[in-house]
């Protein structure tokens, strides 16, 4: 488990690793699960990953990168209170 942990934290941040993320398993028909819960942020969080920073949604049951124009939309319309500041 604290693999797990520890490669989502590397990826996002500790504080929004421990503030939004959780870990379980289970064991069901004799094979391990692990549940991976991640809940939606008041912020945007940016995975970073060999020197970069990328912003990913989630669109229905997909994940899209976002270019940096279309990550700057759409952190000015989800996070209004946000505008203008990056």
């Amino acid at each position: 488990m604290q693999f797990i942990v520890n490669r989502v934290c590397n990826h996002i941040g500790e504080v929004e690793c421990t503030r939004y993320v959780s870990v379980e398993f289970y064991k069901i028909d004799n094979e391990d699960i692990c549940l991976l819960d991640v809940r939606r942020s008041d912020k945007e969080v940016w995975f970073r990953e060999g020197g970069k920073e990328d912003l990913y949604v989630r669109i229905q049951n997909e994940t899209r990168k976002l270019t940096p124009s279309k990550a700057h939309d759409y952190i000015n319309r989800t996070f209004p209170r946000r505008s203008g500041r990056i």
